[in-house]
C-alpha cells in the first residue's frame, strides 16, 4: 500500500515538471491560397531566426522591410542557410531581431530577396513540427487553374 501511494505521488510530481507542450501556430487560409499559385521551386515554408532588420525607402509608398534570416527548421537543404526576405511595410516591420518565426515565402519581384507572405512567432522547440504541419497543409491545397 505504501509503495502505491509513493508511486502516485512521484507520478504527480513528474507531471508538474513535464516539459511544456510545443506551441502550435497556423497560417491564415489566404496565405496558403497565395503560395499555391507558385511552383514548388518558387515557394517555401520554413522556420528561421531573424538576424537583421532593415527599412528601405521608409516613409514612402514603396517602403519595404528587408530581413536577413538563418533557417532553423524546414527542408534539410535549407537548414543553416541564410536568406534575405522582403515585403512592403507601411510602418515598422512585424519581426524582431533574435526571434524565431515560421515564414511562408515565394520568389518575388525583389530578387534575390524572397517575398514573405506571413511570419508567425514560434519557438525553437516547436519550429520543426510547425513547419511540417504548414507544409502538409500547403500540399493539400489545390493548385489554381491557369487563366
Amino acid at each position: 500500500m505504501r509503495g502505491t501511494a509513493a508511486l502516485t505521488i512521484l507520478v504527480a510530481l513528474a507531471s508538474c515538471f513535464a516539459s511544456p507542450k510545443a506551441a502550435t501556430v497556423k497560417f491564415k487560409p489566404q496565405t496558403f491560397d497565395e503560395l499555391a499559385a507558385y511552383a514548388d521551386v518558387d515557394r517555401a515554408i520554413f522556420a528561421a531566426r531573424c538576424e537583421k532588420v532593415t527599412a528601405v525607402e521608409r516613409g514612402s509608398r514603396r517602403a519595404r522591410a528587408l530581413i536577413d534570416v538563418r533557417v532553423v527548421a524546414g527542408d534539410a537543404a535549407l537548414v543553416g542557410k541564410t536568406f534575405q526576405l522582403t515585403r512592403f511595410a507601411q510602418g515598422d516591420p512585424e519581426v524582431q531581431t533574435g526571434r524565431i518565426y515560421l515564414f511562408a515565402v515565394y520568389k518575388g519581384e525583389w530578387l534575390p530577396a524572397w517575398t514573405w507572405v506571413e511570419a508567425l512567432a514560434t519557438d525553437e522547440a516547436s519550429a520543426s513540427e510547425n513547419v511540417k504541419q504548414a507544409q502538409s497543409e500547403l500540399q493539400q491545397r489545390p493548385k489554381p487553374e491557369p487563366d
